[in-house]
């Protein structure tokens, strides 16, 4: 059939069938989001079907750890279709270890995979930048807020006038001042 597909390993050698209108996402651990008949399911690198629980969407695959959607709200599911968090999010995306981003009435904040809040959720966005180790945090368009990864709030109340990963460095304006911090 036309506009359907499949998976092609580096060596070439067929990873899954050509059977699926959509591939939506790939996973390190060969776990594969899918659409099939027009249903959202995850496979694996055989084409055996792991989740197929009737989710709106599979959003992300960290590991075992899954973010899917249900009833227009966000959860954590594992594999094996256990729930580690309750779909009650508005938003939900993995930053790092056992962290997620999440949203709820509006406002972002940053909770474990027990439900544990750790930051509060009191800002507009909330941004994890991987190389920096740290997440950026707007409580509007003029404060912003530097946390780091012990979640704590290393820098409070400032315009981030340029994070460079490349060099390890961000500049802030305090003020009137600017200031630079490095984070290599």
């Amino acid at each position: 059939d036309q506009n359907l597909y499949g998976l092609i390993a580096a060596d070439k050698k067929q990873v899954l069938d050509f059977k699926y209108t959509e591939i939506k996402s790939i996973s390190s651990n060969n776990m594969y989001a899918v659409v099939e008949n027009d249903k959202e399911i995850l496979v694996d690198n055989t084409g055996k079907t792991i989740i197929d629980s009737g989710y709106e969407s599979i959003e992300e695959i960290h590991t075992s750890d899954i973010v899917i959607k249900k009833d227009g709200k966000f959860g954590l599911i594992t594999t094996l279709n256990e729930e580690k968090l309750k779909a009650e999010y508005d938003y939900l995306k993995y930053a790092f270890d056992n962290y997620y981003i999440a949203g709820k009435d509006g406002k972002k904040g940053i909770i474990d995979i027990e439900s544990n809040v750790k930051v509060a959720f009191e800002y507009q966005t909330i941004t994890y930048v991987e190389e920096a180790n740290l997440f950026v945090a707007d409580k509007n368009e003029t404060s912003t807020d530097i946390i780091n990864s012990n979640l704590e709030v290393a820098i409070s109340n400032v315009i981030i006038s340029e994070l460079n990963t490349e060099y390890g460095y961000l500049r802030v304006r305090d003020g009137e001042n600017y200031k630079y911090y490095n984070f290599k």
